[in-house]
């Protein structure tokens, strides 16, 4: 059996609860231009796994005279720049005498992880 009091007893208790108050973040965490820099930074692949001629991320990766890596399409167009024998490092700017380049499939297996 309901007794009376019942009904006035969960008369208290609210039909439409209100949502606890949202916590309060910081909506501009990057006031400073360092903070900025440091943020943009960690935006960006690591520096082993970009070319330094482009700054773009390795797909094909080989290792050139000058002992730095490269992407290969991106070092042929720079050995076709050069008219001559010779060829300036993009990385050290020495002149090197080799055109050869050799895979990379350290850097490519780094890259595909």
């Amino acid at each position: 059996m309901v007794s009376a009091n019942s009904k006035h007893e969960n008369s208290n208790v609210d039909p439409h609860p209100r949502p606890p108050p949202a916590p309060q973040y910081d909506t501009f965490p990057l006031r400073t231009p360092r903070q900025r820099a440091a943020y943009r930074e960690s935006l960006q692949a690591p520096r082993p796994y970009v070319c330094p001629i482009t700054q773009d991320l390795f797909v094909d990766p080989v290792v050139a005279a000058d002992g730095h890596t490269y992407e290969r399409p991106d070092l042929l167009r720079w050995f076709s720049i050069g008219a001559g024998p010779e060829w300036r490092s993009p990385t050290t700017g020495r002149l090197e005498r080799r055109r050869a380049t050799y895979d990379n499939a350290a850097v490519r297996g780094m890259v595909m992880e």
